[in-house]
């Protein structure tokens, strides 16, 4: 009985497709380390496509190297594969990852969605950690910047002035602040 498991292991997983996998592996790592990231991604797809390996390390991989691409819709769709991992630091990356890409397109509340999911999967990611404060930051500037135009479209309407003399006044004091300080400058000299 032994035997015939044995036989079956070794007819599952002949020796030279491992080796053949490592090669692979290893081919891919050096390109993305040389940033030949399209390289890589051939690749690391030929290992997931021809050779049907399915690892959750190679997903995260092919993301990093699509997302060094500049081709945030594949590395999105590599990253989505790797958090269902259940190994809890590389969910946590991928999760950063897709968190790194959604601040990058300026929709902070989804990308701080990530950045909690990536913490609650590892807690001891720092650097996920600095993205999800870094993020709670901007989103507070960007509520801060709308509540100040909000009160200053309402202090318009109240006196009568419309947004554009508001823009115009707005320069005409930052010309004037412009000149002070440059007048400022020569005179200092």
């Amino acid at each position: 009985m032994k035997f015939v498991i044995l036989l079956l292991l070794i007819w599952v997983n002949d020796p030279n497709d491992i080796a053949l996998i490592n090669a692979y592996k290893a081919d891919a790592e050096q390109s993305f380390l040389a940033e030949d990231f399209s390289q890589a991604v051939i690749q690391y797809k030929f290992l997931m496509d021809s050779l049907n390996v399915k690892e959750d390390a190679i997903y995260l991989n092919l993301g990093h190297a699509y997302h060094q691409m500049g081709d945030t819709a594949q590395a999105r769709t590599a990253y989505n594969q790797a958090t269902l991992s259940s190994n809890a630091a590389l969910k946590s990356i991928a999760y950063q990852q897709l968190g790194v890409i959604s601040k990058s397109n300026k929709n902070l509340k989804e990308s701080l969605a990530y950045l909690k999911a990536s913490i609650k999967a590892n807690p001891a990611n720092s650097d996920a950690k600095y993205d999800f404060e870094l993020v709670k930051k901007l989103m507070q500037e960007s509520q801060d910047q709308e509540n100040k135009e909000d009160q200053e479209d309402k202090e318009d309407r109240k006196s009568g002035r419309s947004g554009k003399q508001r823009r115009s006044g707005k320069q005409r004091r930052s010309r004037k602040i412009k000149e002070d300080q440059e007048n400022q400058g020569r005179s200092g000299k």
